[in-house]
Order: C-alpha cells, then sequence, then structure tokens
C-alpha cells in the first residue's frame, strides 16, 4: 500500500487525464472541450473500477465500460463532424 495514496492517485489521474486530452487535441477537439471530454472518460473509467471492486459483477463492469467507449467515440465523432 502506497504510503502517500492521494498523491499517487492524483497523479495517476492527471497522467491520463492529460494522454486523453493531448490525444482528443491532436484529433481536432478545441481545447476546452477536450479537457472536458477527458475529464468526464477518465472519471468514468475510475467509476467503473469501483463499480467492479464493490459489486464484484464483471460482465456487468465489462459491458458499461464497452457502453462507455462507445459515448467517448460516438461523440469524438460529433466534435469533430461540429469542426468540418
Amino acid at each position: 500500500m502506497s504510503p502517500t495514496p492521494r498523491e499517487s492517485a492524483v497523479a495517476k489521474f492527471d497522467y491520463w487525464h492529460g494522454f486523453i486530452r493531448d490525444w482528443l487535441l491532436n484529433q481536432g477537439v478545441p481545447a476546452d472541450r477536450a479537457d472536458a471530454v477527458a475529464r468526464v472518460h477518465i472519471s468514468g473509467i475510475y467509476g467503473l473500477q469501483y463499480d467492479f471492486v464493490v459489486n464484484r459483477d464483471r460482465p456487468a463492469a465489462e459491458a458499461a465500460l464497452l457502453l462507455l467507449m462507445d459515448y467517448f467515440f460516438d461523440g469524438l465523432d460529433r466534435a469533430l463532424d461540429q469542426q468540418q
């Protein structure tokens, strides 16, 4: 167990938020939108991890993850269509 779990969790969240935000920026999503979308997406993934830990229902967590990914890429397509 980490002696500073909050620092570790913050660092991991910041890493993945930045990674997704930067990827979205490279896809052409505007900066303000990319930041918000990245935050929603990574928060959703962390929430589903918590859901799995608490409920131990792997099929349900996996189904929700696939739906989250569908929403993410559908939203990306909409954002890019609005740019054209």
